[in-house]
Parts: C-alpha cells; structure tokens; sequence
C-alpha cells in the first residue's frame, strides 16, 4: 500500500498481511532533499538535488534513522555543461568515470 501527500507524492510505502503492518518505509520532501527511511536492515538515505534536478548527493547514513548527528557517508555526483554525468565520488574516495561518444 502506498501513501501520497498533497502533492501526489509518495510518503509511505507499507507491507500488511491480512491488514497487520508488517513493515513501512518513509520518504520525507524538504525543498531539494528527500529523505528515504527504510525498515530495520535498511540503509537511510537522503538525496540531494541541483537547480535542474540532477542529483548532486547522496547521504547513506550509519545509524538506523537518517539522523546526520549519528554520521553518514557521502557519494557525490557532478555534471558537464550539458547535463551527462561525470564523475561519481564515493566516501572513500572511489571515483567513477563515465565517457560519451
């Protein structure tokens, strides 16, 4: 079962069997970030976007919540002029580089 807040996007992505939940994941909208709070086992996340809405961050955290005060680590993305991603930085430094035609 999914629900959506006023803007018809979605905030709760919930597992129930015969109506009991079993288990839910919550996304939360603030501006440019959006924060996704998975079941226990999951990694929280929060995603940050750009002016044109390429992501420019996202933020794996280490505790059980999205909470920044418990640490987090960060993959980083960056664009060329024309939008094509380049290259995609990890927290220990790993970098990925991408190659257009």
């Amino acid at each position: 079962m999914l629900e959506y807040d006023g803007l018809g996007r979605a905030t709760a992505q919930v597992m129930a069997v015969s109506g009991v939940e079993q288990w839910r994941t919550t996304t939360t909208y603030d501006g440019e970030r959006t924060t996704v709070d998975p079941p226990k086992g999951g990694v929280p996340t929060t995603t940050i976007t750009d002016a044109v809405g390429n992501t420019s961050e996202i933020w794996h955290y280490r505790g059980d919540s999205p909470n920044p005060l418990l640490g987090y680590d960060v993959t980083k993305y960056t664009y060329t002029p024309q939008g094509r991603l380049e290259p995609v930085t990890d927290a220990q430094q790993n970098k990925w580089r991408y190659e257009y035609d």
